[in-house]
């Protein structure tokens, strides 16, 4: 019952999105208000560019333990960055997906990156997709930062909070 209602709400929020949507639209035209969201997403990604540019080029690594109740002992996990002008490349080092539910689907990562990023740089820039196109993110398939189904997912926020640790310890 309780679930019915959630997926009530998220069914009208989504349909008050698109009535807004169409409202715009009719409004301003659909050319405009696309060339709008195009400009705020140019927008976010020139603020990020412009945030790297002002790290140093180089190569920045940082390494630390993950505990959690689910698992026995701790797991190793490392993070490099590369700024390269107003690039910038996060690659993820972690042990084998685990049977808890600790593991991170890429997108989880994905998620935990760029808001760990966007708080270094900048965090007035525009979450959108244009804040991530100046960033790479790579982490081996089948770890627990980047599982593979079916590996158990429904803890990974703790995982989630160790990336941007990483992130932070790294710059």
């Amino acid at each position: 019952r309780e679930r019915l209602s959630d997926l009530r709400a998220q069914m009208a929020a989504n349909r008050l999105g698109v009535e807004r949507m169409q409202g715009l639209c009719a409004k301003y035209g659909t050319a405009t208000v696309l060339a709008a969201g195009d400009a705020l997403q140019d927008y976010a990604e020139r603020k990020m560019r412009a945030g790297i540019a002002a790290i140093p080029d180089g190569t920045y690594s940082f390494a630390d333990r993950f505990d959690a109740p689910e698992i026995d002992g701790e797991l190793a996990m490392g993070c490099t960055i590369t700024v390269a002008g107003d690039a910038m490349r996060l690659h993820f080092d972690s042990p084998p997906q685990a049977r808890a539910g600790i593991n991170c689907t890429y997108t989880a990562l994905l998620s935990a990156v760029y808001y760990a990023v966007k708080t270094v740089i900048d965090p007035t820039i525009l979450p959108n997709a244009g804040l991530t196109r100046p960033l790479t993110v790579t982490a081996p398939a089948g770890t627990v930062l980047n599982c593979t189904h079916p590996a158990a997912v429904n803890g990974r926020l703790s995982a989630c909070q160790r990336v941007v640790d990483l992130i932070h310890g790294a710059l």
